[in-house]
C-alpha cells in the first residue's frame, strides 16, 4: 500500500490498534477513511503529472521546432519530459540526437 498521509498537517500516518494515527497532529482515521484518502491524494498527482507532461511535452515541440533550434534549448526541454516521464521515447531521442 502506498504511504498513507494525514489530512490535516500532511503527516505520515502510522497504524496503531486498526486505526491510524497521526504523531504530529494527533488526528486518527479508520482503515477506509485513510485508503480513501490516500486514493484521492493518488489520483490528484496523476492528473497534475499528466498537465505537467502535456506542457513538457507543448514546450519541447516547440524548441525543436523553431528555425534554428540551439541545443542547449532542446536538451533542456528533453530532459524537462524525461524528469516527469523517464521511458519517454520521443525525449531520449531528442538527448541522444543533440
Amino acid at each position: 500500500m502506498e504511504r498513507l498521509i494525514c489530512q490535516n498537517c500532511g503527516s505520515p500516518l502510522h497504524e496503531e490498534g486498526g486505526l491510524y494515527k497521526c504523531r504530529y497532529c494527533g488526528s486518527t482515521y479508520r482503515k477506509n477513511q485513510a485508503e480513501q484518502i490516500a486514493a484521492m491524494l493518488s489520483d490528484a498527482l496523476d492528473d497534475l503529472k499528466m498537465e505537467a507532461l502535456a506542457k513538457a511535452r507543448r514546450a519541447q515541440y516547440d524548441a525543436v521546432h523553431t528555425k534554428y533550434p540551439t541545443k542547449a534549448a532542446v536538451v533542456a526541454a528533453a530532459t524537462a519530459v524525461t524528469v516527469i516521464r523517464p521511458e519517454d521515447f520521443l525525449a531520449k531521442v531528442y538527448l541522444r540526437s543533440y
